[in-house]
């Protein structure tokens, strides 16, 4: 693991971190800990592509709860399980190679208008 990334809830529908910044191709371990009153998750999303997931997840009616709120689709890059108030993930991933924004967001319906965030890959540094 070359990086280890905790981030949890804050009051208003919000992560308590909005920009985390890692190395393009790291080995990442990213813990969520939902210390909110209310359920969600963490989606990192590809590129652009933070409202088509947000709103898929939106239309997995239902069947949302059962799915994570997780729509199918490549946009979405890693994630966590949906997580009830007070209860922790770690999820491992390999960042993007490719440097630039990637959104993360929570999908629970409604939430990820404004619980969302973004993970800047930097390029790795020639030596």
């Amino acid at each position: 693991i070359d990086v280890n990334i905790e981030i949890g809830t804050a009051p208003g529908l919000k992560f308590d971190q909005s920009s985390i910044t890692v190395v393009a191709g790291s080995k990442v371990k990213l813990t969520f800990n939902n210390n909110d009153d209310m359920p969600h998750n963490f989606l990192l999303i590809a590129q652009n592509k933070e409202d088509e997931v947000g709103i898929a997840a939106t239309k997995l009616g239902l069947n949302g709860a059962a799915l994570d709120y997780v729509p199918e689709t490549e946009a979405v890059i890693a994630h966590t399980n949906f997580l009830a108030p007070h209860e922790i993930e770690s999820i491992y991933f390999t960042a993007p190679d490719v440097p630039g924004p990637y959104p993360f967001l929570c999908t629970f319906p409604g939430h990820y208008l404004t619980m969302r965030g973004v993970l800047t890959v930097t390029p790795k540094s020639v030596l």
